[in-house]
């Protein structure tokens, strides 16, 4: 039996035209500013005045002091934060509203009655929010080292791409939340405000965990910490482990809600 639709993948991916218009701009227009800006906060007089901060303000915002003087440096503190916190929102809501909008808007007997197995459905859905969410990641990308190389000097370009795939990894990891959350859920509107709560408690915990270090285990508990991109921007590696774990996630959360999803009984 099929696990894709065209048809219902189209039809997804037009009614998300908003979603994809909005967020592509924003999100590129936003990494172009941090870019822009990038000239300026890698001078040396704001690189040593960042270092009097306290410890947990930088962490919160992801700023290393060392690595601050590069283009990379700077694209790894704040503007990285940024870009997954929008991202992440994005993909959490999409995942959340794959049943619950159809739901919410009494169209569930229209979509889920067609002769297409419920996988069909949920897969074809989740590939047009992948497309989403891949195109914003891309332009976001792109933004940023086009505004970079045309303000600053970007050294390594290929760390920035990095990055940001990194990025869109743990965005995609928020989607897994969302996808696993939305057969348990008849509410567009309660969908989207337990994907915004989640991803601004995710947040909130990583920045949290900055303040002492008895605390720190509480990043834990955060999808932000699964990845260091200032390991990246300083060029040791890239973090394969947190990048797996994102993939991972969002895997599991697509299949275990799609599964449950074709067990659960949709009331019209």
């Amino acid at each position: 039996m099929a696990v894709f639709h065209k048809g219902i993948f189209l039809n997804e991916l037009y009614r998300s035209r908003k979603t994809l218009l909005v967020n592509s701009i924003v999100l590129a227009l936003l990494m172009a500013v941090f870019a822009g800006f990038s000239d300026m906060v890698t001078r040396e007089d704001f690189v040593s005045l960042l270092k009097t901060y306290p410890q947990s303000l930088l962490e919160a915002f992801n700023i290393d002091p060392d690595i601050m003087g590069t283009f990379e440096g700077w694209m790894a503190g704040e503007a990285y934060v940024m870009y997954v916190l929008i991202l992440g929102i994005v993909a959490a809501m999409m995942g959340s509203s794959t049943v619950a909008k159809e739901v919410d808007q009494h169209t569930s007997e229209a979509v889920f009655t067609l002769p297409v197995s419920r996988k069909a459905v949920f897969l074809s859905k989740a590939a047009s929010h992948l497309m989403v969410i891949t195109v914003s990641a891309l332009l976001s990308t792109a933004a940023s080292l086009i505004t970079g190389f045309a303000v600053a000097h970007v050294a390594y370009p290929g760390r920035v791409a990095l990055m940001f795939a990194g990025g869109y990894l743990v965005s995609l990891a928020f989607a897994g939340v969302g996808y696993a959350a939305t057969s348990f859920l008849d509410s567009d509107r309660t969908a989207m405000s337990l994907s915004i709560g989640f991803v601004l408690i995710s947040f909130t915990l990583n920045a949290f965990s900055g303040m002492s270090e008895s605390i720190r285990w509480v990043a834990n508990g955060s999808l932000f910490h699964l990845l260091d991109v200032t390991v990246i921007a300083r060029g040791d590696s890239f973090p394969a482990v947190g990048a797996l774990v994102s993939a991972l996630i969002y895997l599991a959360g697509l299949f275990g809600g799609m599964l449950v999803f074709s067990k659960r009984d949709i009331a019209a």
